[in-house]
């Protein structure tokens, strides 16, 4: 059902004055007491039908109002019920017959009846024989199109009384004693939105009146705590001082005495990268080599490259200064005029072996950080060879 309207159903001039509800209990702040008496006429809530408009012929001729006297039909939780609807009602007749509660109808209403709502409920046109209704006789349906804005009128009296007495610890340690006491109170005629105490699902079968003074008693206990007129014997002592924060730029309570200087940010170190891959060099031969790496923001580096095992690295590419950011520079190597001997160190551990040679390139920036990249060196790679024989 689209859009379902709920449909509040009110006894007729039934007053019931019920005797005050009680309720007492203990919290933080003390006691409080609530006494409400109400008069409510408000039984129970009838929902709509809501046949989809497009079931119906609304455009059809054949629509007409009636006198009065048809049957009406809707929901008293999710149960088909029905009743006599005394005002004019209009009705247009279904596409398709309809099976509601066990019947069969062929008419739906939309507009008119006590409610004027276009409820499209199926139903019974007015006859001269109308069916016995059942809802109780003299009911007045009243239409709520949204529940969380339909008020009724009651009579109520009401009185709330809290009494304050506590002990409140201090800051510093120890208690101060509170008490004091407040009332609120109202009698008269005044009206409430159904949807603040009962909820917009609420579908009947409870004791509406029983729930509308619990609400009630709420309501005034509250607006009494508001009204308590508080007194408060005794001092809490004045705590001490909060401690002073000597370096407020760095994290946490500093104590007196602290150095304040914030820690240097330390600069980060250069990085190599990559160095060009060389399979041969014929002695005394020349190529090219490219180093790439990053400098370090906000610092400047040289870059130094040389040659392991007799081989050199010209003086115009030797040594090159580098700025701070990403580098691609190329250097200008010198295969030695012969096949060299191994190369070793201290130790005799091989560094280049036999027949190979190897470059060694080092950024250092001026921070003092360094980077080492060399050369591959194995079986087809750096291999130094004979220049092959020309043909003749």
């Amino acid at each position: 059902m689209k859009h379902i309207k709920l449909l509040v159903v009110a006894f007729v001039a039934i007053m019931i004055g019920l005797s005050g509800m009680n309720a007492a209990f203990a919290n933080s702040e003390g006691s409080a007491s609530a006494s409400v008496k109400t008069k409510v006429k408000w039984d129970y809530i009838v929902e709509q039908v809501g046949i989809a408009k497009s079931k119906v012929a609304t455009g059809s001729n054949k629509c007409f109002t009636d006198n009065g006297g048809g049957l009406n039909t809707g929901l008293i939780n999710g149960q088909p019920t029905t009743w006599i609807e005394e005002a004019p009602v209009k009705w247009c007749p279904s596409k398709k017959p309809i099976t509601f509660g066990g019947k069969t109808y062929h008419w739906v209403k939309v507009g008119g009846g006590a409610s004027g709502s276009k409820c499209f409920n199926p139903g019974v046109p007015g006859t001269k024989n109308p069916p016995k209704p059942k809802l109780p006789r003299g009911s007045l349906v009243l239409d709520v199109k949204n529940m969380s804005k339909a008020k009724f009128n009651f009579w109520m009296s009401a009185n709330s009384v809290v009494i304050l007495d506590e002990l409140q610890p201090c800051p510093g340690g120890g208690y101060i004693k509170k008490y004091g006491k407040g009332e609120a109170s109202f009698t008269g005629r005044t009206n409430i939105k159904i949807a603040a105490f009962m909820g917009a699902s609420f579908r009947g079968g409870g004791n509406i009146q029983l729930m509308l003074e619990q609400h009630l008693a709420m309501v005034y206990k509250a607006m009494a705590r508001t009204n308590v007129n508080v007194q408060i014997t005794g001092e809490c002592p004045t705590p001490p001082p909060p401690p002073v924060d000597v370096c407020p730029d760095i994290p946490g309570t500093q104590p007196p005495g602290t150095d304040c200087t914030p820690p240097v940010p330390e600069t980060p170190g250069p990085e190599m990268q990559s160095i060009t891959l060389v399979n041969f060099v014929y002695v005394g031969h020349q190529i090219s080599l490219n180093i790439s790496g990053t400098v370090a923001p906000n610092q400047t580096a040289e870059l130094f490259c040389k040659a392991l095992n007799g081989g050199t690295v010209t003086s115009a590419t030797r040594r090159q200064n580098v700025p701070s950011g990403s580098f691609d520079r190329s250097i200008d190597y010198v295969a030695p005029g012969e096949i060299p001997d191994v190369l070793t160190d201290g130790s005799g551990n091989v560094v280049v072996p036999a027949g190979h040679d190897m470059v060694e390139c080092t950024i250092t920036q001026a921070n003092g950080k360094s980077d080492t990249i060399r050369t591959q060196v194995g079986p087809g790679k750096f291999d130094i060879r004979e220049v092959p024989p020309q043909s003749e």
